[in-house]
C-alpha cells in the first residue's frame, strides 16, 4: 500500500491476500456473526480466505476463539473506525 503525505511516499509492507468470499455483519449482535461466519465457512474450499466485517466487540473474541477450535487460522484482525475485519483462511 502507497500513502501519499505531501511529497512524500509511505510504503506499507502488509502482506498480500486474495479474498475468496466476503461477509458484512455490521449491525448484527453475537452470536449472529459468528452463526454467518460457520455458515459460511462450511460451503468454501480449504485453504480459502473469508473476509468479515463486524461491529460487535463480541464478535471480535469470539470468532477467533471458535476458529482457533475447528483448526482456520486467523491471519489479522484490523480496526477500521466504527468497524472491524477479520481475515480468516479456512483449515
Amino acid at each position: 500500500m502507497i500513502e501519499v503525505f505531501g511529497d512524500t511516499l509511505k510504503y506499507h509492507k502488509r502482506p498480500l491476500y486474495f479474498i475468496m468470499e466476503c461477509l458484512d455483519a455490521r449491525g448484527l449482535t453475537c452470536p449472529i456473526p459468528l452463526f454467518y461466519v460457520k455458515q459460511r465457512i462450511e460451503g468454501m474450499e480449504s485453504g480459502s480466505l473469508l473476509e468479515v466485517f463486524a461491529d460487535d466487540e463480541k464478535a471480535k473474541k469470539t470468532i477467533p476463539r471458535w476458529c482457533g477450535m475447528h483448526s482456520h487460522e486467523v491471519l489479522e484482525i484490523v480496526e477500521l473506525g466504527e468497524c472491524f475485519k477479520i481475515l480468516i483462511r479456512k483449515s
